[in-house]
């Protein structure tokens, strides 16, 4: 039986450098993404095609694992899509792509998933929230609202699933440099009249350590997680903000 780490939004930034550091302490890898790539880089890694919000697609990967007899103890929940605007100014699609993306999909994938993590003496759950889940952000609320449904996601799954032994616990990352934070100072520049650097510079002086952080430093505390041998951490909510949530 082959075992591997399951991921979701591994094609991201903070998801390949996930999926990296992983691959470089010898964990397979099986990343669902509605757009594999037509070449492989490393054997280690195997990308199959998955709409989350599909029931046949989640129905389809169901089956692959089954058929090819994997042991998935480990799911890690990286998928995520923002609109930065004024309440008033979402569409009707982006509010329901934001919520479909950051908290619809990844209750369906674990439902899905569940019942192969049900059959190991030890499994993991790892949920990549957002400090916006815990301190709810101006022109963002939208995404702050679905990533707050993953931290109480996280909690409530731990108690439920402590019985079996699958410890699940959530982080979340503070400001990251990463193109979806480009993308979001670009908007807040359109939004506020603001300069990008006069954005970043209120943004920093909000962070205790003075700076973004880097996506490495999310994978590393992932790794951690899917290899942490105590069964006692669960239903954790692991803040890497520089600080930013300290109140």
């Amino acid at each position: 039986m082959k075992s591997k780490v399951l991921i979701s939004g591994g094609t991201g930034e903070i998801g390949t450098s996930i999926v990296d550091e992983l691959v470089k302490n010898n964990h397979e890898i099986i990343i669902l993404t509605r757009n594999p790539p037509t070449t492989l880089s490393d054997s280690k890694i195997e990308y199959l095609k998955c709409d989350l919000n599909n029931e046949n697609d989640l129905n389809q990967i169901i089956e692959n694992i089954k058929h090819n007899n994997i042991n998935i103890y480990s799911l890690i929940i990286c998928s995520g899509v923002n609109h930065i605007n004024k309440i008033e100014a979402y569409t009707f699609d982006q509010i329901n792509n934001i919520v479909q993306t950051n908290l619809t999909a990844p209750i369906h994938l674990i439902k899905s998933i569940l019942p192969f993590l049900k059959k190991n003496k030890k499994s993991n759950i790892i949920i990549i929230s957002s400090q916006a889940g815990i301190d709810p952000q101006v022109y963002n609320l939208v995404y702050s609202a679905a990533k707050s449904g993953l931290i109480n996601l996280t909690k409530g799954l731990a108690k439920e699933l402590g019985i079996f032994n699958i410890a699940v616990n959530c982080i979340c990352p503070g400001d990251i440099e990463s193109e979806m934070m480009n993308q979001a100072i670009d908007k807040l520049e359109k939004i506020e009249d603001k300069s990008k650097s006069d954005i970043k510079d209120t943004i920093n002086c909000n962070i205790p350590i003075g700076r973004f952080g880097e996506v490495h430093e999310i994978s590393s505390v992932v790794k951690y997680l899917v290899e942490c041998q105590n069964s006692y951490l669960t239903g954790s909510n692991i803040v890497i903000a520089g600080g930013r949530t300290c109140h």
